[in-house]
């Protein structure tokens, strides 16, 4: 209780004291889950990271709420052949230091998504960017890709000022700077991270003229902060709070789908889960029902593929590891995997995968295994984990694109162990060819290549599908006009923060 106090104390200081009724219509307070790893768009492809990024940055084109393309910081745009596009910039975009956003900046930025792991797969099929005038560029492709212009959606195609960013170099990260409705002020690690509303912004300025990000990994801390007022968006409530917040009058409950599917990744090239047998033995010695029920008190869906529903691509039809403890015992043996093999479950600080993470503990537990479990901070997790220093891991993936390929190509393709988000270390050259053409086809026949792919790999087990989630935020009713997206991108520029 005295760590609830002081964390909430200092989140009071935060806010300041003087002209209350400003601060409390003009200052936005964000809960979240985990701090930020980078505020480089194009490097790291976690919620909290880009949550913030969301804001601070623009990206060529976006989705309206039917999920359908629409302009950004480009005004129109042209297929001109199957392999070469062409984008017309709005004139008079401003960067947060003023400059005007030009062909320049965003030639750079796709040149530089080639060259990181997390945003390389979402463009790859790029070959050159060519600018025509100080706003018009055309790219050109490799080949036919199909989700090229859904890709472009996404933060990690975030466009950057080219000057500002080669300057700061590797500290870009820390001292982040866009064309967004919110301009970054200063970061304390660990804590919260300030953004000033951007006047000046394209599409006019937020009402909000500060955001405070807050991290919080307690889910309770979140709850109680809402509760008492010092905080007005809490993303991440936890089912077991959810009816604390749904019964308190001056709070609202915001229960969506989401694009998530929630997943114990498998290291396919650590010992003893080079063998397939023991990766589906642990797939079959799973209660995903009793984890559903437990963690998510039933709010939840079990999953049987890694590609939620809500998802363009998603096959439903897969049902390859429903519980079955005694088929489990015997791919053991037959694998040669002795009674009481220990091996390890890693998971970060999120309750809801300590408590799957116990679950899964004492179902292996059934089936003679030992599993020991190793909480991480989030940074630390993400990084061994890309480093494949883990055997097991519990882990969530959001396809934001809302379509199948954001994730399929991340998860599950060779180019992209590792970091970039295949953290299973998985290669199988059908699936590589399966998910390349996936993406060179359209209509049903891609939609077909999409569900066949899925079906290869969950025969291969990588990973083992646990639960569908949804986005649960909670918030204070005098906040007005808060869009919630299915990706957990969830947009602030709109929102309006009312007098108590």
């Amino acid at each position: 209780m005295k760590k609830i106090l002081i964390c909430l104390m200092g989140l009071f200081l935060l806010m300041g004291c003087g002209k209350e009724k400003e601060a409390d219509t003009a200052t936005l307070i964000v809960a979240q889950g985990a701090d930020p790893k980078t505020l480089d768009p194009e490097v790291y492809n976690d919620v909290p990271s880009l949550a913030v990024a969301k804001q601070i940055y623009s990206t060529l084109v976006t989705t309206n709420e039917k999920n359908e393309i629409i302009p950004s910081l480009a005004e129109s745009w042209e297929q001109l052949t199957e392999t070469e596009w062409v984008f017309y910039l709005r004139k008079g975009v401003k960067f947060h230091n003023g400059e005007e956003m030009t062909a320049e900046d965003v030639k750079f930025s796709l040149e530089r998504m080639l060259e990181m792991p997390s945003s390389k797969m979402m463009i790859e099929a790029v070959n050159k960017v060519e600018i025509t005038d100080k706003y018009t560029v055309k790219v050109f492709m490799n080949n036919s890709f199909s989700p090229f212009l859904f890709n472009l959606t996404h933060p990690l195609c975030s466009i950057l000022n080219k000057e500002y960013t080669l300057k700061l170099g590797k500290e870009f990260g820390q001292n982040p700077m866009g064309t967004g409705p919110f301009k970054f002020v200063n970061w304390s690690k660990g804590d919260f991270i300030t953004l000033a509303g951007f006047n000046d912004y394209f599409e006019g300025a937020p009402l909000i003229q500060k955001v405070i990000f807050r991290a919080i990994p307690e889910n309770t801390n979140r709850v109680i902060g809402l509760e008492t007022g010092e905080i007005d968006i809490a993303y991440g409530i936890a089912p077991v709070d959810m009816t604390t917040v749904e019964n308190n009058e001056k709070l609202e409950l915001i229960v969506t789908p989401s694009l998530s599917t929630e997943y114990v990744g498998i290291n396919v090239e650590k010992a003893p889960f080079t063998d397939k047998r023991v990766r589906e033995a642990i797939g079959y010695a799973i209660n995903k029902k009793d984890i559903v029920d437990v963690t998510l008190y039933g709010k939840g869906i079990v999953a049987d593929t890694f590609v939620s529903p809500n998802v363009y691509g998603s096959n439903q039809d897969i049902h390859n590891y429903n519980f079955n403890p005694e088929k489990a015992k015997k791919l053991l043996k037959e694998a040669g995997i002795a009674k009481g093999t220990r091996i390890n479950i890693w998971v970060n600080e999120n309750p809801l995968r300590t408590q799957s993470a116990q679950i899964i503990q004492a179902n292996l537990k059934d089936v003679g295994i030992d599993a020991s479990i190793d909480i991480l901070e989030w940074g630390t997790y993400i990084q061994k984990t890309g480093n494949g220093e883990h055997q097991l891991m519990i882990i969530g993936w959001n396809a934001g694109t809302g379509d199948a390929d954001n994730a399929l190509y991340p998860l599950f393709h060779s180019a992209s162990k590792g970091g970039a988000g295949n953290r299973s270390f998985y290669a199988n050259e059908k699936v590589d060819n399966l998910i390349e053409s996936s993406r060179i086809k359209t209509g049903e026949e891609r939609k077909n290549l999409l569900m066949e792919t899925q079906t290869v790999i969950m025969e291969d087990a990588p990973v083992i599908p646990l639960f569908y989630k949804n986005n649960i935020v909670g918030i204070n009713k005098n906040i007005k006009d808060f869009v919630v997206k299915g990706s957990g991108h969830h947009i602030l520029k709109d929102i309006k923060k009312l007098n108590n």
